[in-house]
Protein backbone atom coordinates (compact mmCIF):
# COMPACT_ATOMS: atom_id res chain seq x y z
CA UNK A 1 0.00 0.00 0.00
CA UNK A 2 2.83 2.34 0.81
CA UNK A 3 4.42 1.72 -2.64
CA UNK A 4 1.17 2.32 -4.43
CA UNK A 5 0.72 5.55 -2.53
CA UNK A 6 4.14 6.72 -3.40
CA UNK A 7 3.59 5.99 -7.07
CA UNK A 8 0.45 7.89 -6.96
CA UNK A 9 2.18 10.89 -5.45
CA UNK A 10 5.03 10.83 -8.02
CA UNK A 11 4.92 11.58 -11.69
CA UNK A 12 5.00 8.62 -14.09
CA UNK A 13 8.46 9.47 -15.31
CA UNK A 14 9.72 8.79 -11.78
CA UNK A 15 7.87 5.76 -10.78
CA UNK A 16 8.15 4.11 -14.11
CA UNK A 17 11.93 4.17 -13.72
CA UNK A 18 11.53 2.26 -10.51
CA UNK A 19 9.76 -0.64 -12.15
CA UNK A 20 11.72 -3.67 -13.14
CA UNK A 21 13.06 -3.59 -16.67
CA UNK A 22 10.87 -6.38 -17.80
CA UNK A 23 7.73 -4.48 -16.99
CA UNK A 24 8.47 -1.34 -19.34
CA UNK A 25 7.11 -1.49 -22.93
CA UNK A 26 7.29 1.25 -25.66
CA UNK A 27 4.62 1.53 -28.46
CA UNK A 28 5.46 3.03 -32.04
CA UNK A 29 3.84 6.43 -32.91
CA UNK A 30 0.55 6.34 -34.80
CA UNK A 31 0.55 7.37 -38.65
CA UNK A 32 -1.46 10.60 -39.64
CA UNK A 33 -3.50 10.94 -42.83
CA UNK A 34 -4.35 14.56 -43.81
CA UNK A 35 -7.95 15.34 -44.00
CA UNK A 36 -8.23 18.67 -45.88
CA UNK A 37 -11.14 20.93 -45.77
CA UNK A 38 -12.68 22.84 -48.70
CA UNK A 39 -10.62 25.03 -51.06
CA UNK A 40 -10.53 28.68 -50.22
CA UNK A 41 -9.55 31.21 -52.92
CA UNK A 42 -6.77 33.37 -51.62
CA UNK A 43 -6.08 35.42 -54.85
CA UNK A 44 -8.71 35.65 -57.56
CA UNK A 45 -7.38 34.94 -61.10
CA UNK A 46 -7.59 37.73 -63.71
CA UNK A 47 -7.70 37.74 -67.51
CA UNK A 48 -3.94 37.56 -67.73
CA UNK A 49 -2.67 36.43 -64.31
CA UNK A 50 -3.15 33.18 -62.36
CA UNK A 51 -4.99 33.06 -59.01
CA UNK A 52 -4.24 31.03 -55.81
CA UNK A 53 -6.39 28.79 -53.59
CA UNK A 54 -5.59 26.74 -50.50
CA UNK A 55 -7.10 24.22 -48.05
CA UNK A 56 -6.14 23.23 -44.51
CA UNK A 57 -5.85 19.85 -42.73
CA UNK A 58 -7.10 19.36 -39.14
CA UNK A 59 -3.48 19.14 -38.23
CA UNK A 60 -2.89 22.62 -39.53
CA UNK A 61 -1.05 21.58 -42.72
CA UNK A 62 -1.97 23.75 -45.77
CA UNK A 63 -2.05 22.79 -49.47
CA UNK A 64 -1.76 25.52 -52.14
CA UNK A 65 -2.82 25.35 -55.84
CA UNK A 66 -2.65 27.83 -58.73
CA UNK A 67 -5.82 28.81 -60.56
CA UNK A 68 -5.45 29.31 -64.36
CA UNK A 69 -5.82 32.85 -65.80
CA UNK A 70 -9.31 33.43 -67.12
CA UNK A 71 -8.30 34.82 -70.55
CA UNK A 72 -9.89 37.82 -72.25
CA UNK A 73 -13.55 38.01 -73.10
CA UNK A 74 -14.04 39.87 -76.38
CA UNK A 75 -16.38 42.80 -76.22
CA UNK A 76 -18.20 44.47 -79.11
CA UNK A 77 -16.10 45.94 -81.93
CA UNK A 78 -15.93 49.75 -81.97
CA UNK A 79 -14.72 52.21 -84.67
CA UNK A 80 -11.90 54.65 -84.09
CA UNK A 81 -10.08 57.22 -86.28
CA UNK A 82 -12.90 57.17 -88.80
CA UNK A 83 -12.41 58.98 -92.14
CA UNK A 84 -15.64 59.30 -94.05
CA UNK A 85 -15.73 58.18 -97.70
CA UNK A 86 -16.61 60.81 -100.31
CA UNK A 87 -17.91 60.54 -103.85
CA UNK A 88 -14.40 60.11 -105.26
CA UNK A 89 -12.19 59.13 -102.32
CA UNK A 90 -12.29 55.97 -100.24
CA UNK A 91 -12.74 56.27 -96.49
CA UNK A 92 -11.45 54.14 -93.63
CA UNK A 93 -11.72 53.36 -89.94
CA UNK A 94 -9.93 51.24 -87.34
CA UNK A 95 -11.97 48.36 -85.91
CA UNK A 96 -10.96 47.88 -82.28
CA UNK A 97 -11.97 44.98 -79.95
CA UNK A 98 -11.30 45.25 -76.20
CA UNK A 99 -11.79 42.78 -73.36
CA UNK A 100 -15.22 43.17 -71.80
CA UNK A 101 -13.75 42.42 -68.38
CA UNK A 102 -10.46 44.30 -68.14
CA UNK A 103 -10.88 46.62 -71.18
CA UNK A 104 -7.43 45.73 -72.51
CA UNK A 105 -7.17 46.11 -76.32
CA UNK A 106 -7.27 42.71 -77.99
CA UNK A 107 -7.10 43.63 -81.70
CA UNK A 108 -7.02 46.61 -84.09
CA UNK A 109 -7.34 46.54 -87.88
CA UNK A 110 -7.88 49.16 -90.61
CA UNK A 111 -10.99 48.73 -92.72
CA UNK A 112 -11.29 50.60 -96.04
CA UNK A 113 -14.64 51.93 -97.18
CA UNK A 114 -15.17 52.24 -100.96
CA UNK A 115 -15.75 55.65 -102.51
CA UNK A 116 -19.45 56.41 -102.64
CA UNK A 117 -19.60 57.53 -106.27
CA UNK A 118 -21.61 60.51 -107.43
CA UNK A 119 -25.32 60.66 -106.86
CA UNK A 120 -26.49 62.48 -109.94
CA UNK A 121 -29.50 64.75 -109.99
CA UNK A 122 -31.64 65.56 -113.00
CA UNK A 123 -30.01 66.34 -116.36
CA UNK A 124 -29.80 70.01 -117.22
CA UNK A 125 -29.64 71.32 -120.82
CA UNK A 126 -26.42 72.48 -122.48
CA UNK A 127 -25.69 75.62 -124.47
CA UNK A 128 -24.26 75.83 -127.97
CA UNK A 129 -21.09 77.88 -128.48
CA UNK A 130 -20.96 80.96 -130.68
CA UNK A 131 -18.10 82.52 -132.62
CA UNK A 132 -16.93 84.45 -129.57
CA UNK A 133 -18.44 82.64 -126.56
CA UNK A 134 -17.84 79.14 -125.26
CA UNK A 135 -20.78 76.78 -124.79
CA UNK A 136 -21.26 73.68 -122.67
CA UNK A 137 -22.74 70.20 -122.82
CA UNK A 138 -25.86 69.00 -121.03
CA UNK A 139 -24.91 68.07 -117.50
CA UNK A 140 -25.85 66.75 -114.08
CA UNK A 141 -24.97 67.88 -110.56
CA UNK A 142 -24.11 65.47 -107.75
CA UNK A 143 -26.64 65.81 -104.93
CA UNK A 144 -24.02 64.71 -102.44
CA UNK A 145 -20.95 66.86 -103.23
CA UNK A 146 -22.17 69.41 -105.78
CA UNK A 147 -19.76 68.33 -108.55
CA UNK A 148 -20.95 69.04 -112.08
CA UNK A 149 -20.04 66.91 -115.11
CA UNK A 150 -20.58 69.83 -117.47
CA UNK A 151 -17.92 70.10 -120.20
CA UNK A 152 -16.94 73.33 -121.92
CA UNK A 153 -17.24 73.59 -125.69
CA UNK A 154 -14.71 76.15 -127.05
CA UNK A 155 -15.90 79.18 -128.95
CA UNK A 156 -16.15 78.42 -132.67
CA UNK A 157 -14.17 81.46 -133.89
CA UNK A 158 -15.36 83.44 -136.87
CA UNK A 159 -15.80 81.74 -140.22
CA UNK A 160 -14.49 84.61 -142.29
CA UNK A 161 -15.31 85.18 -145.90
CA UNK A 162 -12.60 85.93 -148.45
CA UNK A 163 -11.31 89.48 -148.28
CA UNK A 164 -12.91 92.14 -150.40
CA UNK A 165 -10.43 94.85 -151.38
CA UNK A 166 -9.93 98.20 -152.96
CA UNK A 167 -6.71 100.12 -153.40
CA UNK A 168 -6.73 101.29 -149.79
CA UNK A 169 -8.66 98.84 -147.62
CA UNK A 170 -9.61 95.22 -147.18
CA UNK A 171 -12.69 93.87 -145.34
CA UNK A 172 -14.48 90.62 -144.63
CA UNK A 173 -17.59 89.31 -142.81
CA UNK A 174 -18.35 86.22 -140.76
CA UNK A 175 -20.37 83.68 -142.75
CA UNK A 176 -21.56 81.68 -139.73
CA UNK A 177 -25.32 81.72 -139.29
CA UNK A 178 -26.39 84.10 -136.57
CA UNK A 179 -23.15 86.07 -136.52
CA UNK A 180 -22.95 89.54 -138.05
CA UNK A 181 -19.31 90.31 -137.24
CA UNK A 182 -17.23 92.17 -139.80
CA UNK A 183 -13.81 93.77 -139.86
CA UNK A 184 -12.11 96.33 -142.06
CA UNK A 185 -8.59 97.75 -142.12
CA UNK A 186 -6.15 99.55 -144.35
CA UNK A 187 -3.65 97.48 -146.29
CA UNK A 188 -0.31 96.75 -144.66
CA UNK A 189 2.10 96.61 -147.55
CA UNK A 190 5.40 94.81 -147.74
CA UNK A 191 6.70 95.84 -151.11
CA UNK A 192 3.66 95.78 -153.34
CA UNK A 193 1.72 93.12 -151.40
CA UNK A 194 -0.56 93.50 -148.37
CA UNK A 195 0.67 91.24 -145.58
CA UNK A 196 -2.90 90.70 -144.35
CA UNK A 197 -5.10 90.06 -147.37
CA UNK A 198 -2.56 89.39 -150.13
CA UNK A 199 -3.75 92.26 -152.29
CA UNK A 200 -0.95 93.42 -154.58
CA UNK A 201 -0.55 96.43 -156.77
CA UNK A 202 1.62 96.42 -159.88
CA UNK A 203 3.26 98.95 -162.10
CA UNK A 204 0.83 100.12 -164.74
CA UNK A 205 1.55 100.92 -168.36
CA UNK A 206 4.28 98.31 -168.91
CA UNK A 207 4.67 97.23 -172.51
CA UNK A 208 4.00 93.55 -173.20
CA UNK A 209 3.25 90.99 -175.88
CA UNK A 210 0.98 87.95 -175.82
CA UNK A 211 2.63 84.73 -176.94
CA UNK A 212 -0.11 83.24 -179.07
CA UNK A 213 1.35 79.76 -179.14
CA UNK A 214 1.41 79.47 -175.32
CA UNK A 215 -1.21 82.11 -174.42
CA UNK A 216 1.30 83.68 -172.05
CA UNK A 217 2.72 87.21 -171.69
CA UNK A 218 6.23 88.56 -172.20
CA UNK A 219 7.12 91.97 -170.71
CA UNK A 220 8.90 93.84 -173.47
CA UNK A 221 9.48 97.37 -172.16
CA UNK A 222 8.73 100.21 -169.78
CA UNK A 223 5.86 101.54 -171.85
CA UNK A 224 4.14 104.49 -170.18
CA UNK A 225 5.24 103.46 -166.68
CA UNK A 226 7.52 105.93 -164.92
CA UNK A 227 8.03 104.03 -161.62
CA UNK A 228 11.54 103.77 -160.25
CA UNK A 229 10.55 100.57 -158.46
CA UNK A 230 8.86 98.29 -160.94
CA UNK A 231 6.40 95.63 -159.75
CA UNK A 232 5.87 93.30 -162.69
CA UNK A 233 2.36 91.76 -162.57
CA UNK A 234 1.90 87.99 -162.42
CA UNK A 235 -1.14 88.13 -164.71
CA UNK A 236 -2.21 90.56 -167.41
CA UNK A 237 -5.76 90.30 -168.72
CA UNK A 238 -6.03 86.79 -167.37
CA UNK A 239 -2.83 85.57 -169.00
CA UNK A 240 0.23 84.58 -166.93
CA UNK A 241 3.45 86.56 -167.31
CA UNK A 242 6.27 84.08 -167.99
CA UNK A 243 9.13 86.09 -169.56
CA UNK A 244 11.07 89.34 -169.23
CA UNK A 245 11.87 90.02 -172.88
CA UNK A 246 15.21 90.92 -174.48
CA UNK A 247 16.26 94.52 -173.67
CA UNK A 248 12.97 95.11 -171.82
CA UNK A 249 14.50 97.59 -169.35
CA UNK A 250 17.92 98.09 -170.93
CA UNK A 251 19.76 101.28 -169.99
CA UNK A 252 16.99 102.47 -167.67
CA UNK A 253 19.24 104.35 -165.29
CA UNK A 254 16.36 105.56 -163.07
CA UNK A 255 15.39 102.01 -162.11
CA UNK A 256 16.35 101.19 -158.49
CA UNK A 257 14.44 97.97 -157.82
CA UNK A 258 12.53 95.31 -159.72
CA UNK A 259 10.09 92.78 -158.22
CA UNK A 260 9.60 89.81 -160.52
CA UNK A 261 6.56 87.57 -159.79
CA UNK A 262 6.40 83.83 -159.41
CA UNK A 263 5.63 82.26 -162.77
CA UNK A 264 8.38 83.98 -164.76
CA UNK A 265 10.66 81.29 -166.17
CA UNK A 266 13.24 83.28 -168.16
CA UNK A 267 14.98 86.65 -168.17
CA UNK A 268 15.94 87.71 -171.69
CA UNK A 269 19.24 89.00 -173.10
CA UNK A 270 20.18 92.51 -172.05
CA UNK A 271 16.90 92.72 -170.06
CA UNK A 272 18.44 94.99 -167.38
CA UNK A 273 21.69 95.89 -169.11
CA UNK A 274 23.02 99.28 -168.05
CA UNK A 275 20.53 99.83 -165.20
CA UNK A 276 23.21 101.56 -163.20
CA UNK A 277 20.96 102.45 -160.24
CA UNK A 278 19.53 98.95 -159.81
CA UNK A 279 20.70 98.00 -156.32
CA UNK A 280 18.87 94.74 -155.60
CA UNK A 281 16.78 92.12 -157.31
CA UNK A 282 15.26 88.84 -156.22
CA UNK A 283 14.84 86.31 -158.99
CA UNK A 284 11.81 84.15 -158.11
CA UNK A 285 11.45 80.40 -158.04
CA UNK A 286 10.57 79.09 -161.45
CA UNK A 287 13.21 81.06 -163.39
CA UNK A 288 15.35 78.58 -165.26
CA UNK A 289 17.57 80.76 -167.47
CA UNK A 290 19.21 84.19 -167.30
CA UNK A 291 20.02 85.54 -170.76
CA UNK A 292 23.23 87.00 -172.18
CA UNK A 293 24.25 90.31 -170.56
CA UNK A 294 20.94 90.34 -168.65
CA UNK A 295 22.44 92.38 -165.77
CA UNK A 296 25.58 93.66 -167.47
CA UNK A 297 26.87 96.99 -166.15
CA UNK A 298 24.40 97.06 -163.24
CA UNK A 299 27.11 98.87 -161.34
CA UNK A 300 25.05 99.45 -158.17
CA UNK A 301 23.95 95.82 -157.84
CA UNK A 302 25.43 94.58 -154.53
CA UNK A 303 23.49 91.38 -153.94
CA UNK A 304 21.12 89.07 -155.76
CA UNK A 305 18.92 86.07 -154.90
CA UNK A 306 19.08 83.16 -157.36
CA UNK A 307 16.61 80.24 -157.11
CA UNK A 308 17.75 76.63 -157.18
CA UNK A 309 15.78 76.03 -160.39
CA UNK A 310 18.21 78.07 -162.52
CA UNK A 311 20.12 75.80 -164.86
CA UNK A 312 21.77 78.32 -167.24
CA UNK A 313 23.40 81.75 -166.85
CA UNK A 314 24.59 83.01 -170.22
CA UNK A 315 27.83 84.86 -170.97
CA UNK A 316 28.21 88.42 -169.73
CA UNK A 317 25.03 88.06 -167.61
CA UNK A 318 26.77 89.79 -164.68
CA UNK A 319 29.64 91.37 -166.56
CA UNK A 320 30.87 94.64 -165.03
CA UNK A 321 28.71 94.22 -161.91
CA UNK A 322 31.64 95.51 -159.92
CA UNK A 323 29.70 96.05 -156.66
CA UNK A 324 28.26 92.54 -156.53
CA UNK A 325 29.59 90.96 -153.32
CA UNK A 326 26.95 88.47 -152.22
CA UNK A 327 24.88 85.85 -154.04
CA UNK A 328 22.09 84.18 -152.05
CA UNK A 329 21.52 80.81 -153.67
CA UNK A 330 18.52 78.74 -152.59
CA UNK A 331 20.11 75.43 -153.56
CA UNK A 332 23.08 73.47 -152.28
CA UNK A 333 26.73 73.93 -153.24
CA UNK A 334 26.52 70.77 -155.32
CA UNK A 335 23.54 72.18 -157.25
CA UNK A 336 25.38 75.45 -157.82
CA UNK A 337 28.23 73.58 -159.47
CA UNK A 338 25.75 72.04 -161.93
CA UNK A 339 24.63 75.44 -163.30
CA UNK A 340 25.99 76.20 -166.80
CA UNK A 341 27.62 79.60 -166.25
CA UNK A 342 28.89 81.31 -169.42
CA UNK A 343 32.08 83.33 -169.80
CA UNK A 344 32.75 86.81 -168.48
CA UNK A 345 30.78 86.33 -165.29
CA UNK A 346 33.68 86.92 -162.92
CA UNK A 347 31.65 89.29 -160.78
CA UNK A 348 29.21 86.44 -160.11
CA UNK A 349 31.65 83.61 -159.59
CA UNK A 350 33.98 85.64 -157.38
CA UNK A 351 31.20 86.90 -155.11
CA UNK A 352 30.48 85.20 -151.80
CA UNK A 353 27.90 82.42 -152.42
CA UNK A 354 25.55 81.71 -149.52
CA UNK A 355 24.02 78.30 -150.15
CA UNK A 356 20.61 76.98 -149.03
CA UNK A 357 19.23 80.48 -148.57
CA UNK A 358 15.66 80.62 -147.22
CA UNK A 359 15.13 84.35 -146.71
CA UNK A 360 13.01 86.74 -148.69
Amino acid sequence: MVLSYLRWRQPPSVWLRSLPAKTIRRHPPMEHTHAYGSWIVVDEPTCTEEGVRERTCSCGEKETEMIAALGHTAGEAVRENEVAATCLAAGSYEEVICCAVCEEEMSRKTVEVEALGHSWGETKPGQAPTCTSAGYTSYEVCTRCGYSNRETIPALQHDWSEYSVDETNHWRTCTREGCSAEEQAEHTFSGNTCEICGYAFYSEGLKYEVNKDTDTVTITGLGSCNDTTIYIPAVIKGKPVTEIGDRAFSNLDSLTEVVIPEGVTSIGAYAFNGCTMLAEIAIPEGVESIGEAAFQSCTSLAEIVIPEGVTKIDSFAFHKCNELTTVYYRGSEEQWKQIAIGSNNDALTEAEIKYNYTGE
